[in-house]
């Protein structure tokens, strides 16, 4: 059975492993389901990347704001 609760979710590389060795589904859904997997990874990446970047520009802002009021006083 997979397992999708936030905090024990498994990673990509798992759940395909689950999917090849599950008897409950036909190998065209098992398929199908492998491309869900495989798009999901694919998307949390990008997302993950996103944040990263917001963050890193945020950093960046707050150190220039940062330096800017300590050359003012």
């Amino acid at each position: 059975m997979l397992e999708l609760e936030p905090l024990n979710c498994p990673i990509a590389k798992e759940l395909v492993s689950q999917l090849d060795n599950s008897n409950r589904y036909n190998d065209d859904e098992i398929k199908k389901k492998k491309k869900q997997v495989k798009l999901a990874n694919e998307s949390n990446k990008n997302l993950i990347q996103c944040i990263l970047e917001q963050y890193t520009q945020i950093q960046d802002i707050e150190d220039e704001e940062n330096e800017n009021s300590r050359n003012v006083m």
